[in-house]
């Protein structure tokens, strides 16, 4: 079985082989390094050109023609002028307009404190499996058809809230986390644990305070809020039930 594994300059390199899950891993490495994007907090560690943040290419395959040697090393924080507008006047290229309007409903504030994070993800929220299938059963990948998983992006300025509890009995030893992305399905914040021993309705409304409170921190206004228990739906919308806090 493979015994050693090593992601060298975006490569993955494996020392022998004969696991079906190693070599899974090492088909789906593709897969995932496609997904890999840049979610821009204060804009310090993002390549303005040369790294994926925005779209689905860098902005430098988007365009032809010479950059100084200033623009050309520009993060994403030098295009910004004061707390958090553009200062498009930097940029001696010409960008696509939609590139242009995508890039302004991007929020930078290079004084936050919260730093630029790499994730991965798949376009506007099209999470696919193929993946996961590909780790879990390489030697079955052939047969095996990925599914769809969609996820609808809140509107333009809007944030989504997507949370979710699980519980081992109930009541039980219970589990909940959420994750809140933009409306280009871009992660923003996420949280997940362990609250102790309690029943998967109570899990649900603890793990929508979690995310609301996360919400609160991140300064986010207009926020959509999903999740799939119907029970605790209904307790909230309620008049009469009592606070369950």
């Amino acid at each position: 079985m493979d015994i050693l594994y090593i992601l060298l300059n975006g490569r993955l390199i494996t020392r022998s082989s004969g696991s079906s899950n190693w070599k899974g891993l090492k088909v789906g490495h593709e897969v995932f390094r496609k997904g890999l994007h840049w979610v821009v907090n204060n804009g310090h560690c993002v390549s303005f050109w040369h790294d994926l943040w925005v779209g689905d290419r860098p902005l430098r395959w988007l365009v032809h023609g010479p950059l100084s040697t200033l623009e050309d090393s520009y993060w994403v924080c030098d295009v910004i002028e004061g707390v958090s507008t553009w200062d498009f006047s930097k940029i001696s290229l010409t960008l696509p307009l939609t590139t242009w309007e995508a890039i302004r409903a991007i929020s930078v504030c290079p004084t936050r404190s919260l730093a630029d994070r790499r994730v991965w993800d798949s376009n506007v929220g099209d999470f696919k499996l193929e993946f996961f299938y590909l780790i879990g059963s390489y030697s079955k990948v052939k047969n095996m058809v990925p599914t769809t998983i969609k996820w609808r992006p809140p509107h333009l300025g809007w944030f989504k809230l997507n949370i979710d509890g699980s519980s081992i009995g109930n009541p039980g030893i219970v589990r909940g986390g959420g994750v809140i992305r933009n409306h280009l399905g871009e992660w923003v914040g996420g949280f997940s644990r362990t609250i102790g021993f309690t029943t998967n309705v109570h899990v649900e409304l603890r793990v929508l305070k979690d995310g609301l409170l996360l919400a609160i921190d991140l300064g986010i206004l207009n926020l959509e809020i999903e999740m799939d228990s119907l029970v605790a739906v209904e307790l909230i919308n309620s008049n009469t039930t009592p606070n369950a806090f």
